[in-house]
């Protein structure tokens, strides 16, 4: 009886040294052009805590000669759009102007339309209590409200008034508006309101009526960066 002894390398595909070759070509290129990308991004300053990772942006910098120097001035960079944003940006300033208009009236909005939605589910939570609900009953509502309110105030005192993330912001807005109905919800069983009054209420108008917001006025332009 032969005995045959076979090694894990016969069991492997056959790959010939032009494949190998193929290959490590490739993986060469995708190394190189990662390693360039990193290089030209300035990706190390990323991972310091060095203050000037963002100086460009934050504190607008001038050559003096062959010295480039920020003037130490911790600001806003659309107060400066020349010297903050088109050193990497080349669109036009009044295009990137409108640009971070657009984004921060819409988180604006949003932040309006959340606020609205939490004071409908406080209502409701202080009409379920006049009915009679415990704080039992209401546990679910005030739950959501505390998360509501928490995704709401994350984002107002973010500081950027949703231009750092935009897509973040809404999502985290969309979240905070979400909870903050469905703890009206959850709060308006317990209200027992009149069937005339919960069909005036959660009937859809013909025309969206003009949004009123429930806050003042904004004290400070956060889009100015004032």
């Amino acid at each position: 009886m032969t005995n045959l002894r076979v090694s894990r390398t016969d069991l492997l595909p056959a790959t010939g040294s032009a494949g190998r070759a193929l290959l490590v070509g490739l993986a060469g290129v995708l190394l190189g052009v990662g390693a360039y990308t990193f290089h030209y991004a300035h990706g190390f300053s990323y991972l310091s805590s060095d203050r000037k990772a963002c100086a460009d942006c934050r504190m607008h910098c001038q050559r003096g000669g062959a010295t480039k120097v920020f003037d130490h001035w911790l600001r806003s960079p659309l107060l400066n759009v020349n010297r903050a944003c088109l050193t990497c940006h080349h669109q036009p300033e009044q295009e990137i102007l409108a640009r971070v208009d657009q984004i921060q009236q819409r988180n604006l909005e949003l932040l309006r339309r959340c606020g609205a939605a939490i004071v409908a589910l406080l209502d409701a939570v202080q009409a379920a209590r006049a009915a009679g609900a415990t704080d039992g009953q209401l546990e679910d509502a005030l739950e959501l409200q505390r998360k509501a309110q928490w995704r709401l105030d994350f984002i107002a005192a973010e500081n950027s008034m949703g231009f750092h993330a935009p897509q973040e912001a809404a999502m985290v807005l969309g979240e905070a508006a979400d909870h903050a109905r469905q703890g009206e919800l959850a709060a308006v069983r317990f209200a027992a309101p009149a069937p005339s009054q919960v069909a005036a209420r959660y009937s859809a108008p013909a025309v969206a009526p003009a949004l009123t917001s429930p806050w003042p006025e904004w004290p400070v332009d956060f889009r100015r960066g004032q």
